[in-house]
C-alpha cells in the first residue's frame, strides 16, 4: 500500500513540474497601453508553500504578477501597472491597481497598493482583496493554518471606492448602492441585499439601465 502511495505522489510531482504554468493574458500600463503576453500562475500557494490539487490559488495576485511578453519577463507591483488579467482553463481573472487606506497609528500601514480581484465590473463594479491571517484548527492544539478574510468595495464610474464591512458593521447596502448612483427605480424594486447576492444585482443592474436607453435618433 505504501508503495502506491509513493508512486502515486511521483507522477503527481512529475505532472506538476512537467506542466506550463504561464497562460494567456494581458497588462494595462498605467499609461492606459494594453499589452498581451502571458501571466505566471504558479502551482502552490504562495503563503503556505503547500500544493494546489485543483483550482487555482489566487493568494499571489493581490500584490504582484509575473507578466511575459515578447521574451521579456516582468514582475509587476500594483503601482507599476493599471490593471491585468488572465484566462485560465475557461475562466477569466482580472485584477485591477488600486491605493486603499486605513487607519492606524503607524504611518507606513496607512497606504497600502493592492491589486484586487474584479468580481463585476459595470456601471458599478465590486472587487474584493484577501487577507491572510494565522490561526489554529480547533481542538488540534499546536497545528497551525491559515485563515482567508475577504474584503469587498463597490467602486462606481468615476472612480469613487467605498470598502463594504462585515453585515453587523453595514447596515444598510441599499444606502451605499445610491450613494453611488444606483438608480432609485430599480433599488426600490429589489429586496433585501446581502454581499454575496452583489454580483448577481449589478449585473442584473446593468441589463435594466441598457433596457432603457432610448435608441440614437438620426440627424439628418
Amino acid at each position: 500500500m505504501k508503495y502506491w502511495i509513493i508512486l502515486l505522489m511521483f507522477f503527481s510531482l512529475s505532472n506538476i513540474y512537467a506542466t506550463n504554468w504561464w497562460y494567456d493574458g494581458y497588462a494595462i500600463t498605467n499609461d492606459g497601453e494594453k499589452i498581451y503576453g502571458q501571466i505566471y500562475v504558479p502551482p502552490y500557494n504562495q503563503t503556505t508553500g503547500t500544493w494546489v490539487i485543483s483550482g487555482i490559488d489566487l493568494e499571489g495576485f493581490y500584490h504582484r504578477v509575473l507578466f511575459k511578453h515578447d521574451g521579456s519577463q516582468s514582475d509587476y507591483a500594483p503601482e507599476m501597472i493599471r490593471e491585468f488579467g488572465f484566462t485560465y482553463k475557461g475562466s477569466d481573472y482580472k485584477f485591477e491597481s488600486t491605493c486603499l487606506h486605513y487607519k492606524s497609528i503607524i504611518k507606513s500601514e496607512r497606504i497600502r497598493h493592492r491589486f484586487l480581484n474584479v468580481v463585476h465590473r459595470g456601471n458599478i463594479s465590486l472587487l474584493r482583496d484577501s487577507r491572510i491571517l494565522p490561526g489554529y484548527v480547533a481542538g488540534r492544539s499546536g497545528f497551525p493554518e491559515y485563515i482567508t478574510y475577504y474584503d469587498y468595495y463597490l467602486s462606481s464610474s468615476d472612480n469613487k471606492l467605498i470598502r463594504l464591512f462585515s453585515s453587523s458593521e453595514t447596515e444598510d447596502l441599499k444606502m451605499v448602492l445610491e450613494q453611488l448612483g444606483m438608480n432609485k427605480r430599480f433599488l426600490d424594486s429589489i429586496g433585501t441585499i446581502k454581499v454575496r447576492t452583489l454580483a448577481d444585482i449589478l449585473f442584473q443592474y446593468d441589463l435594466w439601465l441598457s433596457e432603457r436607453k432610448e435608441p440614437a435618433q438620426l440627424v439628418i
